[in-house]
C-alpha cells in the first residue's frame, strides 16, 4: 500500500505508517490571514510531515526549496495539463480572420488577485477584444473603462471550454508580481496550450526556471513586457507553433505527472 498525504495538519502520520508520502499543491497557511498561534501550530504540523515522511512533492519550486531544508527528499510535482479531446484539424488554424485580437483570460477573476491596470493596458491594443472565462467577483467590470470590449462567458468547462479557447488568438495568466503566494504557478497555462494557444504569462518566481520553445509561452516581468507579449504572440503565430504548444502539453499531462510519480515510488519504494 503506498500512502500519499495531502492534509498538512496530518502530523501523526508518521506514527502510525512506516512509510508515506506528503504531496502539496499550494502555500495554504501562508496564503490567507490567520492568528499568529494558528499559523505557528500549522507550520509544525506540515514541518513534521515533511520530516517524517519517505518523501514529499510540491507543485512550486519554492515550496520545494522549503522542504528541501527539512527532507532533502522533496521534489517539484507541477500541476498537469488537461487532456482535451482530440479537435478537428481545421480547428487548428489561426484566427486571424475578422481584425480583431481575441485575448482571453481564464480562471476565478477578482481584484485581489487580476491586475486591474494590466488588463486596462490590455484593453487599450487597437482591436482588442477581451474574453473572460470563469466566475467574476465583486465589481472587477466596473473598473474597465473600455468594458465595451470585454465579454464575459461565464464558467465553462470540457467540450465547451476547449472550443471556445481555440475561437480565441492569445491567452493570458497576469498576476501582481510581488504575489504574496509563493506557491502559485499559473495552471491556466497548461489549459492554454492543450488548445495550441500562445500563452503570456507573469513571470513568476515558481515559472522562472520552466524553459519553453520560442513562441510558445511568454513569459513577462512587468505590465509594458506583458502588453508587448501580447501583440507580439499575436503577430508571432502560426500553425506549426499552434502544434507545438498542443505537443508541450501532451508532455505535461495529468498521466505524465501519474508517470513522474510513479518514478518517485519505484525509488523509494
Amino acid at each position: 500500500m503506498i500512502f500519499i498525504c495531502t492534509e498538512f495538519g496530518g502530523h501523526l502520520v508518521g506514527k502510525y505508517f512506516e512509510k508515506f508520502i506528503y504531496m502539496a499543491n499550494d502555500d495554504f497557511i501562508n496564503n490567507v490571514k490567520v492568528p499568529g498561534w494558528m499559523k505557528a501550530y500549522a507550520t509544525f504540523t506540515q514541518t513534521r510531515l515533511i520530516k517524517t515522511s519517505t518523501f514529499s512533492l510540491a507543485t512550486a519550486k519554492k515550496l520545494v526549496d522549503n522542504f528541501s531544508k527539512i527532507n532533502p527528499k522533496s521534489y517539484e510535482l507541477p500541476l498537469g495539463a488537461p487532456e482535451f479531446p482530440k479537435v478537428d484539424a481545421s480547428h487548428l488554424t489561426l484566427n486571424k480572420r475578422d481584425g480583431k485580437i481575441k485575448v482571453v483570460l481564464l480562471g476565478f477573476i477578482d481584484k485581489k488577485k487580476t491586475p486591474l491596470a494590466l488588463i486596462n493596458k490590455i484593453l487599450e491594443i487597437e482591436n482588442v477584444e477581451l474574453h473572460l472565462i470563469g466566475p467574476i467577483k465583486d465589481d472587477f467590470l466596473d473598473h474597465l473603462p473600455l468594458s465595451n470590449k470585454v465579454v464575459a462567458h461565464g464558467i465553462m468547462t470540457g467540450d465547451p471550454l476547449s472550443l471556445k479557447l481555440l475561437e480565441m488568438d492569445v491567452a493570458i495568466a497576469p498576476y501582481y508580481m510581488d504575489d504574496p503566494n509563493t506557491g502559485r504557478t499559473p495552471n491556466k497555462m497548461w489549459q492554454y496550450l492543450a488548445t495550441g494557444r500562445p500563452a503570456v504569462i507573469t513571470n513568476l518566481p515558481n515559472v522562472r526556471h520552466w524553459e519553453f520553445p520560442e513562441g510558445t509561452v511568454y513569459k513577462a516581468n512587468n505590465d509594458n513586457e506583458f502588453v508587448s507579449f501580447v501583440k507580439k504572440a499575436f503577430e508571432d503565430n502560426n500553425e506549426g507553433l499552434i502544434k507545438e504548444r498542443i505537443a508541450i502539453a501532451a508532455n505535461n499531462s495529468w498521466s505524465k505527472r501519474v508517470d513522474q510519480l510513479l518514478g518517485y515510488i519505484e525509488k523509494y519504494y
